[in-house]
């Protein structure tokens, strides 16, 4: 059921989301810091290089397996590993690049593009480009 331009929050969780009674985990949130624990500082570097360029009119959402990203709804997502970074994002369309890793078709018009970051480099005017694009597209 779609809420009529208003998120749906979870009275258990507290979370937010597009539509009412959105089937989730219906975990707690988990702070964002502790996905980079332990983990090399440029992963902290180019995550907040990517919410900054993202604006404030988005969503930052630490959960247990990452971070999301939402406008109205989740468009992307941050995974950390001891050595990358790896950054998801929703599209419409695919998007052929040597740095995206692996493409899966969710849907007709929902597709996730894969890209792992090694180095603060990445987090660079390409994958925020794409980002945005994603950004937009789940912002109504």
């Amino acid at each position: 059921m779609k809420s009529a331009g208003r998120p749906w929050i979870c009275a258990k969780c507290g979370r937010q989301f597009a539509n009412a009674n959105q089937n989730h985990s219906c975990r707690p949130p988990v702070p964002i810091a502790t996905h980079f624990e332990g983990r090399p500082a440029w992963m902290r570097t180019s995550f907040e290089t990517i919410a900054n360029k993202l604006g404030k009119s988005i969503r930052v959402d630490g959960v247990a397996k990452g971070i999301h990203f939402a406008a109205r709804s989740t468009f992307a997502g941050i995974t950390t590993t001891r050595t990358k970074m790896r950054v998801e994002f929703l599209l419409g369309r695919v998007v052929k690049s040597p740095r995206i890793f692996k493409v899966e078709r969710l849907g007709p018009t929902r597709i996730a593009h894969h890209v792992e970051l090694t180095d603060a480099g990445g987090a660079d005017a390409e994958l925020i480009a794409w980002l945005k694009a994603s950004r937009d597209e789940h912002a109504s």
